[in-house]
């Protein structure tokens, strides 16, 4: 066990904040009075509360990544607008963000919007994925596409069921509305394959695309679209994030321990930060390395 004190760290449940608050008895490795464990517990709670409102403590951490990706949320934002091209890709490795920013562009965006989450268990099922993407338009727009996809469509070949997707889809027109697809490439090849073309050739009008992958194969269908890469954090950006989650009593020594072995990637930080024991967090615990991972890191 290896214990990191905190940096220029003052102690917030000392009723002295003057620089020798660095020799209090919490600063030594003496245990926290039953009081202080108390006070410290229900101060945590109301900044929780203060911040989300009782009973929606799970909106915190989305909307500080929302924050931390600003630019990254703004592009996405400005196709929904018309602005540039009318499909955008959406790549990083998984626990970037990218699913919580396309969440964010949902909430944000004026425009009718339907959201299609690939489903792995479909992959093997071929034009599992067209058909939900046809639904999510179906939703947006109030229409029946969905219906174009029959018994014989899965017999032709995938040219073939795009060349007829794309005659049927340009005799309608549509007020401007949007779909995003998150994790896309979940879905099975044909599908991808079929939405790419569609995509590509503007099939349905006015539709706005954003579509989340983990990486684009340079010959696949999604290679020709302008893409937004979810880069790596800064420890600064994470440690943000942390406080935010946690509460300002977190010591910043260990949210910056959390944050370098986390390597940028926002849910490692934050399965990292999960496993730790409050009194390594809050108090005067050593902290324990190599870090714990939390369960979403163990699946």
């Amino acid at each position: 066990h290896l214990q990191f004190p905190p940096r220029e760290h003052v102690d917030p449940l000392s009723a002295d904040h003057s620089p020798r608050c660095a020799t209090h008895p919490l600063r030594q490795g003496f245990p926290l009075p039953t009081f202080h464990r108390l006070l410290l517990s229900l101060v945590r709670s109301s900044f929780r509360t203060a911040v989300c409102g009782a009973g929606d403590t799970e909106k915190r951490a989305p909307s500080m990544i929302q924050n931390l990706r600003e630019n990254e949320l703004s592009e996405l934002l400005s196709v929904t607008r018309g602005a540039g091209s009318d499909t955008v890709v959406v790549t990083g490795p998984a626990g970037s963000g990218r699913t919580t920013l396309l969440t964010s562009v949902a909430d944000a965006t004026t425009l009718s919007v339907s959201i299609v989450r690939a489903n792995p268990v479909e992959r093997e099922w071929r034009l599992s994925g067209l058909s939900a993407f046809l639904a999510a338009v179906d939703d947006a727009v109030g229409t029946s596409l969905r219906s174009l996809i029959t018994s014989s469509t899965d017999e032709r070949s995938t040219f073939a069921v795009a060349e007829n997707l794309d005659a049927s889809l340009r005799q309608r027109a549509f007020n401007a509305f949007a779909v995003i697809v998150d994790d896309a490439d979940l879905m099975d090849p044909a599908s991808l394959e079929v939405i790419g073309y569609l995509l590509r050739r503007r099939s349905v009008k006015n539709l706005r695309a954003s579509l989340s992958v983990r990486s684009i194969d340079r010959s696949g269908p999604l290679s020709s679209f302008p893409r937004v890469v979810l880069s790596p954090l800064k420890v600064e950006s994470l440690i943000e994030l942390g406080l935010s989650s946690t509460s300002p009593l977190a010591w910043k020594s260990v949210l910056e321990i959390v944050a370098r072995c986390s390597a940028g990637n926002p849910g490692s930080f934050e399965s990292l930060l999960s496993a730790i024991r409050p009194g390594a967090l809050y108090e005067n615990e050593a902290l324990s390395l190599p870090l714990r991972p939390g369960p979403e890191l163990q699946e």
